[in-house]
């Protein structure tokens, strides 16, 4: 979680999230074209003057190339089969949604994409040309920003981020293999358990800020994403989830405190996180053992399905990140506060 990809868009609107990365996140990298400049708002600026959270990643046209690709792939799919993607887009009639000019008001840049993606979207009533890009329906525009930040982010090592709960469901559904076939993948779904103080819609920015700024906080802040990162490999090599929080657990539980007491009370959320690999992910005792201890890190579900890899040959996807701010229910066994 030291370094993310963030989308779907290049600045984030909902501003108690913002508050979680500034407090949890080092480096955050929102997608932003140099055509997307002039439409920064004065908070991104000011977030890039007194912090060094935000880092634009600036799309080239090779991983615009390769998410046209996917795109256009995973979208002919959906309009050969929409009854299979129903669900997923809330709606039994989504398609002829999409395909409405009025609907049309979400803009992908041109820097983002090929003519491919520009001829597929025209064609298929999809979408409208306009100055800076082309004009599509927002949940095909969150579609293609989804493919886009992780082809972005596996070329570069990392792990993509959104805010928006859906879009880590649709991530997972947009994989497939360079050589057509079809593979075992596993899928763990983790939930790490943190905090953040109860009042923290009330607490200004300007205090949250100030409070990266502390002497020592980014010193505390790399030792946090250490041991997070150390406990993921623990548990990705199939190692004794206790061991590690017995050894080294109180770093990530002591840090999770300290951004706590910027608040009166605490609440717990939790940080979603797939484990995506070659092959099947399948420990139910695992799974089940970990739910119960109440522990600070802790197991949600644990599935293992067949899909398809996506067309960047990458043949190892860990750590796609979703952080969901709604708090956690606790009770006295469990209450960490």
């Amino acid at each position: 979680m030291k370094e993310l990809i963030y989308y779907p868009g290049f600045e984030v609107q909902d501003h108690d999230w913002l508050k979680f990365a500034l407090l949890y996140v080092d480096e955050l990298s929102p997608i932003i074209p140099s055509s997307g400049d002039p439409y920064l708002t004065d908070l991104t600026h000011k977030l890039e003057g007194e912090t060094d959270l935000l880092v634009r990643h600036r799309p080239t046209y090779n991983k615009g190339l390769l998410a046209t690709e996917d795109a256009v792939d995973h979208i002919e799919r959906i309009t050969q089969y929409p009854n299979d993607y129903s669900q997923l887009f809330g709606a039994h009639d989504f398609l002829e949604i999409w395909r409405l000019p009025k609907t049309q008001n979400y803009t992908i840049l041109r820097e983002k994409y090929t003519d491919s993606w520009k001829n597929f979207c025209v064609e298929n009533r999809l979408g409208k040309c306009n100055d800076l890009g082309i004009s599509v329906n927002r949940q095909l525009g969150f579609s293609y920003m989804t493919i886009l930040s992780h082809i972005i982010a596996d070329s570069r090592g990392i792990s993509p981020m959104t805010d928006y709960r859906n879009l880590d469901r649709l991530a997972i559904l947009t994989r497939r293999p360079s050589d057509n076939t079809k593979r075992d993948m596993g899928i763990a779904q983790y939930f790490i358990n943190l905090k953040l103080p109860e009042d923290l819609s009330k607490i200004p920015l300007e205090n949250i800020i100030a409070h990266r700024k502390h002497e020592g906080f980014k010193e505390r802040l790399r030792d946090f994403h250490t041991s997070l990162d150390a406990y993921i490999t623990h548990v990705e090599q199939g190692r004794p989830w206790y061991d590690f929080l017995k050894n080294q657990g109180n770093v990530i539980k002591d840090f999770s405190d300290e951004i706590a007491s910027l608040g009166t009370q605490a609440f717990t959320f939790a940080m979603g996180l797939w484990l995506i690999s070659a092959g099947p992910v399948d420990n139910p005792t695992y799974a089940k053992e970990l739910v119960g201890a109440g522990a600070v890190l802790s197991v949600g579900s644990v599935i293992s399905f067949r899909n398809t890899w996506n067309k960047t040959k990458v043949k190892r996807y860990t750590r796609k990140y979703l952080a969901d701010l709604r708090r956690i229910p606790t009770d006295s066994s469990t209450n960490e506060n």
